[in-house]
């Protein structure tokens, strides 16, 4: 394990933004994991809620992927109209909706608006963050089909009038979702202990998992909020506003405009409003084959908040930035498919009580609904 320090450059203005140094592993520490190296990860999502993995091969597959999903977004509207996932499911499932309750409060919520948001393409504009973006989604089960809502869902692949095409980008995305899903894998083995409910049995050598890869294309948003203001540093347009994954846990690819929380506050509006806390990750000082894991949400509730989500944002890399497009590759990991996720009280902070959730309902609810649930459960045990 190594620690890879992302300082400011020597000629750095005093008010620059703090740069956070983030703990390194190679996926053959991980793959290997000695008990030494099991307490260091540990420590290490503890404290920051990420780490940096590296892998060899990890920057070419990447780019292979990369200029796959540029073919795409850079396609005719027809080729992504024909995997526009919500629309594919309203057709196969029509109106069903599925109505559930969580908290005290009745749900309800379109199927097709449900294994949408998961697979094939979502149109700009329609994202739920609001962000300017368009992205795609495709993902891969472990071990089983899953059953229930999860067994819905199946990959929307385009398709171009020139079949090599269709077969180079479908064999980019199967190679690079493999290849999360080994890093993934990874990382489940390594907290497996910290992610099975209690009382339950010894979880198979393989568990299930779901991989969910998503291609962003951002699109140029010089009208968006600005990020700096409270701290005197120069304005940065926001592309993807504060947000945790649902996941439990994320692999990032890309390194420029991504910041992340390092601060004290739990609730979102707070978090949003503490620009000290904000962190930038510094692209140039990691090696080329690293990726960024992080901490999502389906882990905090699993653990009790042992091991918090990691809020982070994008924001543009200055002024010039703001009218420059911005592709991204990412994927989640859910460890489990369809069980439920127990909950139960903080361990870090009195007031906070985890509701239980099938983890397929938690898109449905949303991670700020759900952490201000947290906070209502509390609330309601003390009335």
């Amino acid at each position: 394990m190594t620690r890879t320090p992302i300082p400011p450059a020597d000629d750095t203005p005093p008010d620059t933004r703090r740069r956070l140094a983030l703990d390194t592993y190679t996926l053959a520490d991980l793959e290997r994991a000695t008990p030494r190296t099991l307490a260091c990860v540990k420590a290490s999502l503890a404290r920051h809620g990420a780490i940096i993995l590296t892998a060899e091969g990890a920057h070419r597959l990447h780019m292979r992927s990369l200029d796959a999903a540029r073919s795409f977004f850079h396609a005719d509207a027809a080729i992504k109209a024909a995997v526009d996932g919500r629309r594919h499911y309203a057709a196969r499932h029509g109106d069903a909706t599925l109505a559930f309750r969580h908290a005290g409060i009745e749900h309800r919520c379109s199927l097709a608006e449900l294994l949408g948001a998961e697979r094939g393409w979502i149109p700009r504009g329609t994202s739920p963050s609001g962000a300017n973006k368009e992205y795609l989604q495709y993902g891969v089960f472990g071990r089983r089909v899953a059953d229930g809502l999860p067994g819905l869902k199946h990959n929307l692949w385009p398709c171009w009038p020139d079949r090599a095409q269709t077969r180079a980008f479908r064999a980019a995305k199967i190679q690079q979702t493999r290849f999360h899903a080994r890093l993934h894998r990874a990382m489940l083995a390594l907290l497996d202990s910290e992610l099975s409910p209690p009382g339950q049995p010894a979880a198979p050598a393989h568990p299930p998992y779901e991989i969910i890869c998503r291609d962003t294309f951002y699109h140029p948003h010089p009208a968006a909020p600005m990020a700096g203001a409270a701290d005197r540093q120069a304005p940065r347009p926001i592309r993807n506003p504060a947000h945790v994954d649902l996941s439990n846990g994320t692999l990032v690819h890309y390194r420029e405009g991504l910041q992340l929380y390092a601060g004290r506050q739990r609730e979102r509006a707070a978090i949003c409003r503490d620009e000290a806390g904000w962190c930038d990750l510094d692209g140039a000082s990691l090696p080329p084959d690293a990726l960024i894991y992080l901490i999502g949400l389906a882990t905090e509730i699993t653990t009790h908040g042992r091991y918090l989500a990691t809020w982070h944002r994008v924001v543009c890399g200055g002024p010039p930035g703001m009218h420059t497009p911005r592709l991204s590759i990412v994927s989640f990991c859910n460890a489990g498919i369809d069980d439920v996720l127990p909950g139960g009280a903080d361990l870090r902070a009195s007031g906070i009580v985890y509701p239980p959730i099938e983890r397929a309902l938690l898109p449905v609810i949303g991670n700020v609904a759900y952490l201000e649930s947290a906070r209502g459960a509390e609330m309601c045990a003390v009335r």
